[in-house]
């Protein structure tokens, strides 16, 4: 006896998915059905209010009561039904229950036809049709995922209204039961295509269930091989992390950057040092981490990658992750494989901001010392020359003098010897100035309050600028008091006050502050002073200001931008407060005004003074016009 041939898989995974499609669509009947017993209540209600008047209340409450206990039992199935079954047979027999309460329904729905239907009122009598054929439209949408199921409740609710239409003996009843007719076939060819469309997302979902369950299976096949990876690979990397903590040890201690870079320009390693230097670099872009701003065919790994160089050296100057400035010295070599091919860039990254700065530092303060000792050799010439000149003036004024005494009341002779003495007195101021500047006119040095002292000077001062031009003074309050010649110091401020009011020609303001001010270690480097508490008297003015070229000459003797200035003020300026172990500073830039700040060293206690500027207030009044350069 021969043996039965096996069941072919292919039969049986056929069978299992229709089942599954079946079971799929008795959930989708059911969750349908709640929306049909709402519907069926609401229009039976409609109905009723409709026909209380037209109908015999007997038949009517016994039709209702009929309809609400088929409701009762389709609601009953529908809280029953398990969301969750095992076997596809019992979906099929929830379904077909589900079918038979639909089909008593639909009789309950048929039967009002007959025995609700109002000779009497064809209005009434529309109103019965129109409902029928309303749930009849709307079953072929909730129900129509099951054709059997459309079909249990349309053909008993649809037939006895149309058996009724074509018996009663007037025309127009007969053509409106012939249109039930039509209805009837229309909702069951839509409710056909409905299943249609259902099968068809149920057979996509299922395609899509089967691919899932195969990519799944895929996937766990997968991640077992790639888990035995992860293994290997853990391995590797704990071998690599001793080997990346061992170097990172090194060029740490040695503070030097360092960095992979791949054929692709992308950063594929970095230490600590170059991760602080440029942020994190790792995985991004050369160009964008490293070579800011810089062309592709300049940076060391496009010339070690593309071009074959075996090491490339290159200085470069950008800006760190904070923003500072920085300036880096990039040694890149190749990578290669065991054939010889570079397969990545090693670039070295040493950080050279601290020698550069030293270096401007050190340029920046040879070039002062350059023009310190310029300044030096001028001020030495123009102290000899200021001596030659004072002895020259003392023996001309000298015989003015005599020749005045004896001849004084000769007019003609007065008249001569008046522009001479004139010219001598004017002669000697400029030789005290040029003795300013060679730093021989600190002679009556004394502690002296600085705000007082201010005060009592600009007061001279102010009748001596044009109408248009305005003194402001801001002066910080206990200031410290200075040790100054108050004679010199005030033939300073009168040169810079009346340069700041000649550059204003138009009118403006001339704005003086006086105020504390530290000189720390750097800045006593720059400006060849001791460390320590300064007082810092700042003269501003909104006039046309001085380019590049003046101010680098501003303080040379004799250099002046006015067509008859001597050019002696500012010399003579700088000249007394060096002389006062101070220093001396302008800044201006064209159509912005010019800014003199002039630090002289705070006393650390100061003995009560009585004001020792009226002494020197003649003086003042006998030099302003001689210090304006």
């Amino acid at each position: 006896m021969e043996r039965p041939p096996p069941p072919d898989p292919s039969d049986q995974s056929t069978a299992n998915r229709k089942a599954r499609i079946d079971r799929e669509r008795v959930h989708l009947l059911y969750r349908q059905s709640r929306i049909g017993i709402a519907g069926t209540l609401g229009n039976a209600t409609i109905l009723s209010i409709g026909l209380r008047h037209q109908i015999k209340p007997t038949p009517l409450v016994c039709w209702l009561i009929t309809l609400l206990l088929l409701s009762l039992v389709r609601f009953f199935l529908i809280y029953r039904y398990p969301r969750q079954m095992a076997a596809p047979a019992q979906a099929i027999r929830w379904g077909r229950w589900n079918c038979i309460s639909l089909g008593l329904t639909g009789s309950a729905w048929g039967m009002a036809a007959w025995v609700l239907f109002p000779l009497d009122s064809v209005t009434h009598q529309l109103l019965l049709a129109l409902l029928i054929c309303g749930l009849v439209a709307g079953s072929a949408m909730a129900f129509g995922v099951m054709i059997r199921a459309f079909s249990a409740f349309a053909i008993p609710a649809m037939l006895p209204l149309i058996v009724r239409l074509l018996t009663l003996p007037r025309e127009e009843y007969v053509l409106v039961g012939i249109m039930a007719m039509l209805f009837l076939g229309l909702s069951y060819v839509i409710a056909t295509n409905y299943q249609k469309t259902q099968l068809q997302l149920l057979h996509l979902k299922e395609d899509l269930t089967d691919r899932v369950a195969q990519r799944t299976s895929e996937l766990v096949a997968a991640n077992d091989q790639l888990r035995s990876e992860n293994q290997q690979r853990k391995n590797v990397e704990a071998h690599l992390r001793e080997e990346r903590d061992r170097l990172e040890t090194i060029t740490g201690n040695i503070g030097a950057g360092l960095a992979v870079i791949s054929r692709a320009y992308e950063v594929l390693w970095a230490n600590r040092v170059l991760k602080t230097l440029f942020g994190e670099v790792e995985g991004r872009s050369c160009f964008e981490s490293i070579y800011k701003g810089q062309e592709i065919k300049r940076c060391n790994a496009f010339r070690v990658i593309e071009e074959g160089c075996e090491k490339v050296l290159q200085e470069q100057s950008g800006h760190d992750a904070q923003g500072h400035p920085i300036w880096s010295q990039i040694i890149t070599t190749p990578l290669r494989d065991s054939e010889g091919a570079v397969t990545a860039a090693l670039e070295l990254v040493l950080p050279l901001t601290d020698m550069k700065r030293l270096q401007a530092e050190k340029e920046h303060m040879a070039a002062q010392l350059e023009e310190a000792r310029k300044l030096e050799a001028v001020a030495t010439l123009a102290g000899g020359m200021a001596h030659q000149f004072n002895n020259a003036l003392a023996i001309i004024m000298g015989y003015a003098e005599l020749l005045q005494h004896d001849h004084g009341r000769d007019h003609d002779i007065h008249t001569y010897i008046s522009p001479i003495t004139r010219a001598a007195a004017q002669m000697s101021g400029m030789t005290d100035q040029l003795l300013a500047y060679a730093k021989g006119g600190k002679y009556k040095a004394a502690p002296v309050a600085m705000d007082a002292f201010v005060r009592e000077t600009l007061a001279l001062l102010q009748h001596s600028l044009l109408e248009k031009v305005s003194l402001v003074m801001t002066l910080e309050p206990l200031l410290p008091w200075v040790k100054i010649d108050v004679t010199q110091m005030q033939m300073v401020l009168s040169a810079v006050v009346a340069n700041a009011g000649e550059a204003m020609s138009h009118g403006g303001t001339v704005s003086i502050r006086c105020e504390r001010h530290t000189i720390d270690t750097l800045q006593s480097r720059r400006y060849d002073v001791a460390a320590g508490d300064y007082v810092l008297l700042t003269i501003g003015d909104e006039g046309m200001g001085m380019d590049a070229q003046t101010l680098q000459r501003v303080f040379e003797p004799f250099f002046s931008t006015k067509y008859q200035g001597r050019g002696l003020g500012m010399a003579a300026v700088y000249g007394i407060v060096r002389n006062h172990d101070g220093h001396v500073t302008v800044h201006s830039l064209p159509g912005e005004g010019t800014r003199v700040n002039i630090y002289l060293p705070a006393l650390q206690s100061a003995a009560v003074v009585t004001s020792p500027l009226s002494p020197a207030r003649n003086g003042l009044r006998n030099q302003r016009s001689s210090v304006r350069s």
